[in-house]
């Protein structure tokens, strides 16, 4: 597979092992993906990670990204993503114009311009424990016991 083969990163990061835990969650879901570190002059965030551009629609589908934070400044959003990440919990943390996060945005759920760090669905009671935020409307009857026992590679 060439480089050509690939899209711009689908998300970037600010640290190499969050880069990590994202593609290690991709690549566990049948994407091959890979790590690219551009130069810090180009981005802060300077860990991408990339897929195949024909992939990303799946990818997105796979995802089904759930907002965590949202208008959040670029620095705390890759802070938290490193929080979440040293937790094993993958994660996007970005602006709310990727295409990862087109159906997040039409539900509504992203409102204000900033950044924001969103999580795949089943993660997201967890990573709203780690970073001290109320769960997301629909999760409040569900015990985050019961949910972590329900996956001991994830037990947040």
């Amino acid at each position: 597979m060439t480089v050509s083969d690939y899209s711009e990163p689908v998300v970037r990061f600010g640290d190499e092992a969050s880069a990590q835990v994202f593609a290690k969650f991709v690549a566990s879901q049948g994407i091959p993906c890979h790590i690219v570190e551009a130069s810090q002059r180009m981005h802060s965030a300077r860990y991408g990670v990339h897929v195949e551009r024909h992939r990303i629609d799946g990818l997105k589908n796979i995802l089904k990204l759930t907002p965590v934070a949202c208008s959040v400044s670029p620095t705390a959003a890759q802070l938290m993503a490193r929080q979440l990440s040293g937790a094993g919990i993958p994660c996007y943390a970005g602006d709310a114009t990727s295409s990862l996060l087109e159906d997040a945005c039409l539900a509504g759920a992203i409102t204000e311009v900033g950044h924001i760090v969103a999580v795949p669905e089943p993660f997201s009671i967890g990573a709203c424990g780690i970073l001290g935020k109320d769960l997301p409307p629909g999760f409040e009857s569900v015990p985050v016991a019961r949910v972590a026992s329900e996956d001991p590679e994830h037990p947040c």
